[in-house]
């Protein structure tokens, strides 16, 4: 009991209690969100305006320039550095921002579709957006988890309010994207006003020095280097479908995007939550930890496959429910994906492995080499709309997932022939999943249960070597 006490007071714990409940009630604002958006524009407008947040958050990744994990790292160590930090990370995000704005007005001129006034919003946002950032990253390295979420959580619950009870009829792009601008600047505000209210903060700053600013730079490099390598993934693609093809299959496309979020952030904090332990293992037993994660991975590609075959079942009729017949053409992108999802889903697992075993030059080469497949694949799928672009997305990782996988268990040093079983597996109920898509929802659940049935009666094929022969073992000491 006294256990269970202290591991629930623990502030690691606490923290990312405060995180994960955070996101995930914002995560399901955002798809009430969604959902009054799209009753609001039809597909071209929508189109845009998911567009112009991207391109916002675009601007305010190029001008991270990968320092906020610096940033924690430091602060975390160094929490007496807070101030200095925040003034050496202030001028650097708003120098770059600027810079990266000038940038995107020259883009836009000669490739671009947004008007004058809408490229400002865009990059005002991504001003704002930085500093919200910059903000938030303060309380990550003071390990203050509490008041950033609450304060992403009335973020959200007020824009959701505005977005529920938007009385104006057919209003303008500009006019919404104003008004989420104003809110947004409310959310960096807020979290000022928490920083200097809870002594975190002084407004005290320090005489210009340009080594910190350097050092910081230098440091933050390989951060920057990843973030540049996951543009074309993360945000380039709406520039493709922009560029090859038109708003309304950009709508359909992000649509996809943001209703899968919350499928993504599953993913995301299950390997937050185990980063910490696999890395203590790594440096305590590196025997026992190349055992869990050879099971661990084998159990999570038969498990997420499951998940996303019931996922995608579901889609087609979430969608007709509950958005209208203009947004029924984004289904067979939902479809596929979601199966990008799933190997996105892999990937993070593998370059959290990898985190956890200090073997991050290696997470640096697949980022590379992903980046080198996936260009051009989205490239060449966003000129047949927002259903092309969501197969360059799944062709592309199909392939990289192969240099991956083998690379990944070679350094882990596990053997490849117990792999074959899950990636069989994951093909199969994908093969099912997509010749029955159009069937009736009985015919669907039919399948699944048929499928559970299956993986139930040969359940020793789909369970490691490794776990049978441990529960083999119990069982005979329970039996003796």
């Amino acid at each position: 009991m006294n256990f269970t006490k202290y591991f629930l007071t623990h502030p690691v714990f606490k923290n990312f209690s405060y995180l994960a409940i955070g996101n995930i009630l914002s995560q399901l604002l955002g798809v009430v969100v969604i959902y009054k958006l799209t009753r609001i524009f039809a597909p071209n407008d929508y189109g845009i305006f998911t567009f112009m947040v991207v391109q916002g958050q675009l601007i305010m990744t190029l001008g991270d320039l990968g320092i906020r994990n610096i940033i924690i790292r430091t602060i975390s160590r160094k929490p007496n550095q807070t101030n200095q930090l925040f003034q050496t990370g202030l001028i650097l995000k708003v120098f770059s921002i600027l810079i990266f704005s000038f940038a995107y007005f020259f883009y836009n001129h000669f490739w671009g579709t947004l008007s004058l006034y809408q490229v400002i919003l865009v990059c005002f946002f991504g001003l704002i957006s930085s500093s919200s950032n910059l903000l938030e990253s303060l309380f990550f390295g003071l390990q203050k988890m509490l008041l950033p979420s609450v304060t992403n959580m009335i973020y959200n619950s007020v824009w959701l309010i505005i977005v529920l009870f938007w009385t104006i009829d057919n209003p303008s792009i500009n006019q919404l994207f104003n008004v989420f601008i104003f809110v947004s600047f409310l959310k960096t505000i807020l979290l000022l006003i928490f920083l200097i209210r809870k002594n975190h903060l002084e407004f005290h700053f320090y005489k210009f020095n340009k080594l910190p600013l350097y050092s910081t730079i230098k440091e933050s490099l390989p951060y920057y280097f990843l973030a540049l390598m996951m543009l074309p993934i993360s945000y380039l693609s709406n520039n493709f479908l922009v560029l090859n093809s038109n708003s309304t299959e950009l709508g359909y496309f992000n649509l996809s995007n943001k209703i899968l979020a919350p499928v993504a952030m599953v993913f995301t904090y299950s390997f937050s939550a185990i980063f910490p332990n696999l890395s203590n293992l790594w440096s305590i037993d590196k025997n026992k930890f190349l055992k869990i994660i050879s099971s661990g991975i084998y159990i999570f590609i038969i498990g997420a496959s499951f998940f996303v075959m019931l996922f995608s079942f579901l889609l087609k009729d979430l969608i007709q429910t509950f958005f209208s017949i203009e947004y029924y053409p984004s289904i067979p992108i939902f479809q596929i994906q979601i199966w990008y999802v799933l190997l996105m889903g892999v990937n993070s697992l593998i370059g959290t492995i990898w985190g956890a075993s200090n073997n991050e030059k290696l997470l640096l080469k697949a980022s590379l080499i992903n980046f080198l497949i996936s260009t051009p694949a989205l490239w060449f799928g966003s000129k047949y709309g927002a259903f092309g672009l969501s197969l360059g997305y799944l062709i592309s990782f199909t392939f990289f997932e192969i240099y991956l996988f083998n690379h990944f268990l070679k350094s882990m040093r596990i053997k490849a022939k117990n792999m074959n079983i899950p990636w069989l597996f994951t093909i199969a109920i994908f093969t099912i999943t997509w010749l029955s898509k159009d069937t009736s929802f009985f015919l669907r659940f039919i399948i699944i249960i048929s499928i559970s049935i299956l993986i139930y009666s040969f359940r020793k094929f789909f369970i490691p070597i490794e776990i049978q022969n441990k529960y083999k073992k119990n069982k005979n000491l329970d039996e003796s």
